[in-house]
């Protein structure tokens, strides 16, 4: 289960603007994938990546949620684009198990489980390059 969806699912439901999951990638990079709201739930829109902050900037071209592992120098580069990258509050930015759990319990009921023991963590890899 991606850490993006469990930072994507504590953000309100009621919007119409998509939304972009950050975490801490090293190296002042960032991981992210772009959720749009999809019959109540947010649906990542594609693989996540890994990126810059000023480059990240770039890509926001309309009112977007952003939300996530925020670093103040992330938060400000961010924070330039305020008509279109509405960031989250910090609490709303924490990863908490209680999401976790709600996603997974989803997945039971739809017939989607795991074998738990064939579980095991996939990393994105931070080895992508970051464009100038």
């Amino acid at each position: 289960m991606p850490t993006l969806d469990i930072l994507a699912a504590a953000q309100p439901l009621d919007s119409d603007k998509p939304l972009i999951a950050v975490l801490h990638a090293g190296r002042t990079r960032l991981a992210y994938a772009t959720y749009q709201m999809e019959k109540g739930i947010w649906r990542a829109q594609g693989d996540a990546e890994v990126i810059d902050a000023k480059s990240l900037v770039k890509t926001i071209t309309a009112p977007t949620l952003v939300c996530g592992e925020l670093s103040e120098t992330a938060r400000t580069i961010i924070g330039r684009r305020w008509k279109n990258a509405i960031i989250a509050p910090p609490a709303q930015c924490l990863r908490r198990a209680s999401f976790l759990a709600e996603i997974g319990w989803d997945r039971i009921q739809n017939g989607q489980a795991d074998d738990p023991f064939t579980l095991a963590p996939i990393y994105l890899s931070t080895s992508t390059s970051i464009p100038s």
